[in-house]
């Protein structure tokens, strides 16, 4: 038998900021070695996969801190 199990968690978005830097090879390689691969490289928000070149965004979660997001769910109303 199997069964899907879904779990829904809130979190508040303190801030963000959109542009906060460039997803490049660079930022990945350097996140890679801080031990750092959360999300499989993925918006925090609404999972959309970072593209190389493209900018990214931050926000700061209450229940979880800072969190690399899409520009586009960086640029939503809190």
């Amino acid at each position: 038998m199997t069964f899907t199990k879904t779990v829904t968690r809130t979190y508040n978005r303190l801030w963000s900021k959109p542009d906060f830097t460039t997803f490049t090879d660079e930022f990945i390689r350097i996140r890679k070695s801080m031990g750092d691969c959360e999300e499989d490289f993925r918006c925090f928000m609404c999972d959309k996969p970072h593209v190389i070149n493209e900018g990214i965004g931050l926000a700061c979660f209450r229940e979880v801190g800072n969190k690399v997001i899409c520009n586009d769910c960086a640029m939503r109303k809190i």
